[in-house]
Formats: structure tokens, C-alpha cells, sequence
């Protein structure tokens, strides 16, 4: 099992708890995949054994992906802390989900394990509605 901070009751989990819950979730049903991406820099020995930065990941990635079956789309989930903790969206985040959803995909943000449920239904109802009830 995943690791989680207890807060007492007086601050919401981290995204990164969030994260893991819902991968956990996510981990029992047979018509979900999806996995955790990071984005950062990592300094590796480049020409001469001199570090250099190396940029992995894209600006505005969701923080999960991955594909919803049996249609295979691929679906973005974009995981913030509940209410006054929750980081705003930033420029990056927003167009990366506007081009998912552009490009025929799924994208959604999910404070809790919750709402990760109510993204995947609606897609499925959406995906649904989009080939008339039958997977391709």
C-alpha cells in the first residue's frame, strides 16, 4: 500500500497522497490503466564526466494517464489538493487539457479519490454516447 501523511483532520492530503490513492483505485478495476508521470531535471554525467540537466517530462502534463477500456482513449488526470490548499491550475495544465479533450481524449481534475470515480463514469457515459453505446 501507498504511504499517506496523517493530517489530523485539519489540512486535506497532498497531491501526492491523492495521487496514490486514486492509483490504488484505479489499480482494481480492469477498465482503467493509468500511471504516475513526473516532469523535472536530473543532472547526469554528459562529455567528459561533466553534469548536465536533463528536462524530463512536459510543462502541463497531468499528473496521472493512461486509457480507459474497452475503447482504448486516453485519459489525463490532473490531481489538486481540495479547496483553499489546492495550487491553481496554471496556463500550462489548462492547454494541455483542452488539447486531450481537442484530440478526441479524456481529461479531468480530481481532488479526491472521489472525484477520480465521477471523471471515469462521466467519461465512460461520454464515450458511450459517442459510439452508441458499443466500444469500437
Amino acid at each position: 500500500m501507498s504511504k499517506r501523511r496523517n493530517t489530523d483532520g485539519l489540512e486535506p492530503p497532498l497531491e501526492t497522497a491523492i495521487t496514490e490513492t486514486i492509483q490504488d483505485w484505479a489499480h482494481y478495476r480492469p477498465d482503467l490503466t493509468v500511471w504516475r508521470l513526473n516532469t523535472g531535471v536530473a543532472w547526469l554525467p554528459g562529455k567528459g564526466g561533466k553534469e548536465r540537466p536533463v528536462s524530463f517530462g512536459l510543462k502541463g502534463q497531468p499528473d496521472l494517464i493512461g486509457f480507459l477500456a474497452p475503447w482504448g482513449v486516453f485519459i489525463g488526470i490532473e490531481v489538486k489538493r481540495p479547496g483553499r490548499w489546492a495550487s491553481p491550475l496554471t496556463d500550462e495544465q489548462r492547454a494541455m487539457g483542452e488539447a486531450i479533450r481537442r484530440a478526441g481524449g479524456i481529461w479531468f481534475i480530481a481532488t479526491s479519490v472521489d472525484d477520480a470515480i465521477k471523471g471515469v463514469e462521466d467519461a465512460r457515459r461520454e464515450l458511450a454516447a459517442r459510439t452508441r453505446g458499443s466500444p469500437p
